[in-house]
Formats: C-alpha cells, sequence, structure tokens
C-alpha cells in the first residue's frame, strides 16, 4: 500500500527499470513505457524528473593480498564521489580454511590503506 502520488514517484525513482508511475487506489503501478491508462477518477500519472541513483564500481585490488596498488587511485576516487560506499574485504580460503587457523584476525596486509 503507497500512501500518496508523491510516495509511488518516489518508488520509482529509486528502481532504474522505472520511468513513469501510475498511483491508483493505493496501488503504485512503476512502468518502464508511459503505456496504459493514465488519466481517470482517482488515477494520477506521471514522470519523476529525480534522477536515478548511479551505481559504480571500482575494484581496489586485484587479488586477495591486494599485491598491485594500481588500482587503488580510481577505487579512492570512486569512494570520494559516492553518497554511499561498499567496501568488501576478506579472506580466502587460501589463507583460512579448516586445519588450517590463523595467529591473528587481520587481514591481509595488502587490504589496509593508509590514508
Amino acid at each position: 500500500m503507497v500512501d500518496s502520488p508523491d510516495e509511488c514517484c518516489t518508488k520509482c525513482t529509486l528502481d532504474p527499470d522505472c520511468a513513469f508511475f501510475t498511483y491508483y487506489d493505493g496501488q503504485c503501478y512503476k512502468k518502464s513505457t508511459d503505456d496504459g491508462k493514465r488519466a481517470s477518477a482517482g488515477r494520477t500519472a506521471g514522470v519523476c524528473n529525480t534522477p536515478k541513483p548511479a551505481v559504480s564500481f571500482a575494484a581496489g585490488c586485484a587479488d586477495i593480498y591486494c599485491s598491485d596498488a594500481s588500482n587503488y587511485a580510481p577505487a579512492v576516487a570512486a569512494a570520494a564521489a559516492a553518497d554511499v560506499t561498499i567496501v568488501v574485504l576478506g579472506l580466502n580460503q587460501e589463507i583460512e580454511a579448516e586445519f588450517h587457523d590463523r595467529t591473528t584476525i587481520d587481514l591481509p596486509a595488502g587490504q589496509y590503506v593508509a590514508g
């Protein structure tokens, strides 16, 4: 259930496949084209001019050890330009596996970058 045409417009804005919306009887119909009913009693339809959120990706490391730092600058630039950044770090089974325990919980040294 959607409370208003404005809320429907917001839902459309957040969906990369939505270009148009129709709000009718508490329901939001998100559409990629302007086909279908647009005007009738109680129906609100339109296009939201709010820009869609952009998603970008920049790999800072090519492997788990981050032994090649040549991709750090583009990754740092992408993170600096973003409103939200998701950073994925971790291990693989080469570093830690069953019966191959580590003495520390630290990430591999290359995954730490002074900044």
